[in-house]
C-alpha cells in the first residue's frame, strides 16, 4: 500500500511538474497563498482522466497557478489564492472552482500579474562558476549595497583584491586577506562603499572590474557594473511602492524580486530569497527560485544547501494524489 501511495505522489509531482515546465504556453496568472486541511489542485495542462493533486500547507506556498487550473476543498479546508491581482478565499462551500481571469484588471493588478509570471526567472546565464559571487560576474551593484563574498578554496591562502574601472584606474586595493573569511571585513566592503559612491554618475552605470589574485588561483576578474544615482534611486522607489501596494508579504516579495531582477542586482535577489524563505521555509517553488538564483551568482555554498532542503521537502511528499471520490 505504501509504495502505490509512494508512486502516485509521485506520479503527481510528474504531473505538476509538467504543468510548470509548459508554463510559457500557458502563463501563470495567480498564486498559492496558503493552504488550511484537503485541497486539491486539477492541474490544466494535466490529462482529464489523470488523479487530483493534495497540496500540502507549507509546501505549496507560491505554486504557480494557470488559466483553467480547478481547485477544491474537503470538509473544514480552505486555500487562499491570489489570481488576476485578487485575493481569495476558497472553502468546501465553493465546489470545484476553475480559475479564469473574470475581468478587466487595473494597472496595479497587472503588475502584479506580470510579476507572478516572471517569478524564478533568473534573469541571465552563467557558463562558468567562479570563485566570486558577489558581485555577480556580468551582473550590477548598488553602492550602498555592495559586498565582496567568495566561495573558500579547501586549503587557505592570502588573497589580493582589486576594483579598478574599465579604464584601468584603481579605486581600491588590499592584499593579505585570509581566504577563509569567504569576504572582506565590514570596514573594509564600508570603505569600498564610500568610494563607490564618490565615484557614481548622475544617469549612466559604469562598468568596473574586480580582480582577485593569489598563488593557487591566479587572477580571477569579474566585470560589473555600478548603478548610477538616478537608477539606483528608482529601483529603491520601486521596492518601496512594492511595499505599500500589498499587504501580502509573499506578493510584496514577488514584486520586489521582479524589480532586483529586471535591474540585473543578481546579488540582491539572492538575499531577498532569503528573506522569504523565512516566511515560507517549506514553499517547492521558492527553493527553485532561490537555488537558481543562487547558482546563477556562483553562490555554491547556499545553491547546495537549498537543493538538500529542496530534496527533503520533495522526499516528504509535498504533493499527493486526491482519494478516489
Amino acid at each position: 500500500m505504501k509504495f502505490t501511495q509512494r508512486l502516485l505522489s509521485r506520479i503527481a509531482l510528474i504531473i505538476v511538474a509538467a504543468v510548470m515546465a509548459h508554463s510559457q504556453s500557458n502563463a501563470p496568472i495567480g498564486i498559492v497563498n496558503s493552504v488550511s486541511g484537503d485541497v486539491f489542485l486539477h492541474p490544466a495542462l494535466a490529462p482529464a482522466a489523470s488523479k487530483d493533486v493534495r497540496l500540502q500547507p507549507g509546501r505549496a506556498a507560491l505554486l504557480a497557478l494557470h488559466d483553467g487550473d480547478v481547485l477544491h476543498c474537503g470538509p473544514h479546508s480552505r486555500v487562499v489564492v491570489t489570481v488576476s491581482g485578487r485575493r481569495r478565499t476558497l472553502t468546501d462551500k465553493d465546489g470545484k472552482v476553475s480559475l479564469h481571469p473574470d475581468r478587466v484588471l487595473t494597472a496595479e493588478e497587472r503588475r502584479v500579474d506580470e510579476a507572478i509570471a516572471k517569478f524564478g526567472m533568473p534573469g541571465g546565464s552563467r557558463a562558468i562558476g567562479s570563485l566570486v559571487w558577489w558581485p555577480a560576474d556580468g551582473g550590477a551593484v548598488r553602492a550602498e549595497n555592495f559586498h565582496v563574498r567568495w566561495n573558500p578554496p579547501p586549503t587557505p591562502e592570502a588573497f589580493a583584491i582589486a576594483i579598478s574601472t574599465a579604464a584601468g584606474d584603481l579605486i581600491w586595493e588590499a592584499g593579505s586577506i585570509d581566504s577563509a573569511q569567504g569576504g572582506l571585513q565590514p570596514q573594509q566592503e564600508e570603505a569600498v562603499r564610500r568610494l563607490l559612491t564618490q565615484r557614481q554618475d548622475g544617469v549612466a552605470a559604469r562598468d568596473l572590474t574586480l580582480t582577485l589574485t593569489s598563488e593557487m588561483q591566479g587572477s580571477i576578474r569579474i566585470v560589473f557594473s555600478l548603478l548610477s544615482k538616478q537608477e539606483a534611486a528608482r529601483i529603491n522607489e520601486e521596492l518601496l511602492q512594492w511595499d505599500k501596494i500589498t499587504n501580502d508579504p509573499l506578493l510584496r516579495m514577488i514584486g520586489r524580486i521582479e524589480a532586483l531582477r529586471s535591474a540585473n542586482l543578481f546579488c540582491d535577489l539572492a538575499e531577498e530569497f532569503e528573506g522569504a524563505l523565512k516566511i515560507a521555509p517549506n514553499s517547492v517553488a521558492l527553493l527553485r527560485a532561490a537555488q537558481v538564483a543562487n547558482q546563477r551568482i556562483g553562490n555554491s555554498v547556499r545553491t547546495h544547501e537549498l537543493a538538500q532542503r529542496l530534496q527533503m521537502v520533495l522526499s516528504e511528499e509535498g504533493f499527493t494524489p486526491a482519494p478516489p471520490e
